[in-house]
């Protein structure tokens, strides 16, 4: 299956941005930088997934 150019383009600039969460995991310096990068590198890799899954949120 395809994606339409506007998915892949989305999904491109989604992994650039998880890209950055991940360097700014390996880089934090002291447990709430670590936790607050942890986070923000969680919840992009949730979105992806997501929207890879074609869901429109998490059902829980």
């Amino acid at each position: 299956m395809r994606r339409k150019p506007a998915e892949a383009k989305a999904d491109a600039a989604l992994t650039k941005r998880i890209a950055a969460a991940r360097t700014a995991l390996a880089t934090a310096v002291g447990a709430a930088s670590r936790r607050a990068a942890m986070a923000r590198l969680l919840d992009l890799l949730t979105r992806r997934a997501v929207a890879r899954d074609g869901q429109s949120k998490i059902k829980g």
